[in-house]
């Protein structure tokens, strides 16, 4: 959104400070401060929280114009093999309700699913979500990034609660 409130789809969003800088931003002005660890979130419109263009949602948008334009061929950066974790922002909402009733402490928390999935499996999934029929190809020349990005989330779990929109579901929503 821009500083009036209206939606900009041709910006992306600012990066969020280190949450130190929020921390003591909150206690300069008696507010309370309660920092999170955020996997990628997703929803209807784009993801939420990206400072670049992420693999699935580039491949999101790859695979549903290659459907749309009747494409037989989509490339997927590297090998296919990294794994990412997904949190539908459904999800995330419910989750930061659920820690401001039942989590007060300055310890950051993860919040995310607990599950990841083969880039190579994702895109598969949206191809198929999206009506893709025509071939993924993987593109080993192109860097395949960091191998896993995998919150550790039994805290947030402990305090009870649990991801309640699974990836396809998500995926279909999206």
């Amino acid at each position: 959104t821009d500083a009036a409130g209206s939606h900009r789809p041709d910006r992306r969003p600012a990066r969020a400070p280190p949450a130190g800088s929020c921390r003591h931003w909150a206690d300069l002005n008696d507010l309370a401060f309660e920092p999170y660890g955020l996997t990628q979130a997703f929803s209807v419109g784009g993801f939420l929280y990206m400072d670049s263009e992420q693999a699935a949602v580039g491949l999101i948008r790859r695979l549903h114009d290659a459907a749309r334009n009747g494409a037989g061929t989509v490339e997927l950066w590297g090998s296919g093999t990294p794994r990412r974790e997904l949190l539908h922002a459904d999800d995330l909402g419910a989750a930061v309700i659920h820690l401001l009733d039942h989590y007060d402490e300055p310890e950051p928390i993860n919040v995310g699913t607990g599950f990841d999935v083969a880039i190579s499996d994702l895109a598969a999934m949206i191809a198929d979500v999206v009506g893709f029929h025509g071939l993924i190809v993987p593109d080993r020349r192109r860097p395949d990034g960091t191998p896993r990005k995998l919150l550790e989330t039994s805290r947030i779990r402990d305090l009870g609660w649990r991801p309640r929109v699974g990836l396809r579901d998500g995926l279909i929503t999206t």
